[in-house]
């Protein structure tokens, strides 16, 4: 069993826009997010030297507000609020060589 602290850093999230109506590009902020993980895994020995073994991983980053632009001088944060909430399951199989 593992557990402990984790955080992820992003970049701003850009967007724009093309077409037949003027271009619009503009930027979403994005917190930086921390949580914890909780894993688990298992190693079974194969012979003297190798060995097999078998981890998982869940991450919970916790969540954050995500800082709308402002459009035609008009703050969408007033009118709309965004969360993130984002998680992560990873696993992994490896086979090891002991000498």
């Amino acid at each position: 069993m593992s557990g402990g602290f984790t955080q992820v850093t992003m970049s701003n999230l850009n967007l724009s826009a093309g077409g037949p109506f003027p271009n619009v590009a503009t930027a979403i902020s994005v917190p930086n997010f921390s949580g914890g993980f909780v894993g688990a895994g298992a190693e079974t020995k194969l012979t003297e030297h190798i060995s097999l073994r078998g981890e998982y991983r869940w991450t919970d980053f916790g969540s954050g507000q995500l800082g709308l632009p402002t459009v035609n001088g008009i703050n969408l944060n007033d009118f709309v609020s965004a969360r993130a909430s984002p998680t992560m399951q990873d696993g992994r199989v490896s086979i090891n060589y002991r000498f």
